[in-house]
């Protein structure tokens, strides 16, 4: 690994404790690479650089993870569903920072190099997903568990239902409240859609 991709990592490390939000100095930045703080400029023009570059790089990841999802045709649509909630909570709950800061209050103070970026990468994102989900629907109304009344209003509600379900549960992970059981969530989330539907 590169010295630059230390940097970046021990920042990224600084920004999960003490959240996207918080400042870091220099010097913080460098005894967690073990460096002297005028190394950091050498692969660093300023404390801003290298914040902006640390957020793309857990943007891109976040994203790239969630592109790599496709629906799988051999699957039930109970375990479809699942699947995806799960994959969707357990990254809110390892990365609960990572929605922090594609929040709308940090994308404002985003540099305008990394809005296009952003907006572009999101957009592509809500079209796979939106696709991803609406195939997984789909079973459901084929396999008979959930009826195709009002789909274009449910969906919409099923859309909201899932977003405000990870923000809620990656704050829970954020703030350090009690633990949520990842597995009955999941459960409780799918019986909710379940009756949603029907």
């Amino acid at each position: 690994m590169s010295r630059r991709d230390e940097i970046l990592d021990a920042l990224i490390g600084i920004l999960k404790d003490k959240g996207v939000q918080s400042d870091f100095t220099l010097s913080e930045l460098a005894q967690h690479v073990d460096i002297a703080k005028s190394t950091i400029y050498e692969y660093f023009r300023t404390k801003e650089e290298i914040l902006s570059d640390a957020l793309l790089r857990v943007f891109k990841d976040g994203i790239e993870s969630i592109l790599m999802r496709t629906y799988e045709e051999s699957k039930e649509f109970e375990e479809l569903l699942k699947d995806e909630i799960r994959f969707m909570f357990d990254m809110a709950q390892q990365s609960g920072f990572v929605f922090e800061f594609i929040g709308p209050e940090l994308r404002a103070d985003l540099p305008s190099h990394l809005k296009g970026q952003f907006v572009e990468r999101m957009q592509e994102t809500n079209q796979h997903y939106e696709k991803l989900f609406r195939q997984i629907l789909a079973k459901g109304i084929e396999q008979g568990v959930l009826k195709a009344e009002d789909l274009e209003i449910r969906g919409h509600l099923f859309a909201a239902l899932i977003a405000g379900s990870i923000t809620r549960f990656a704050n829970v992970t954020q703030d350090y409240q009690e633990p949520i059981d990842l597995d009955n969530y999941v459960d409780a989330f799918y019986d909710l859609v379940v009756k949603l539907f029907n």
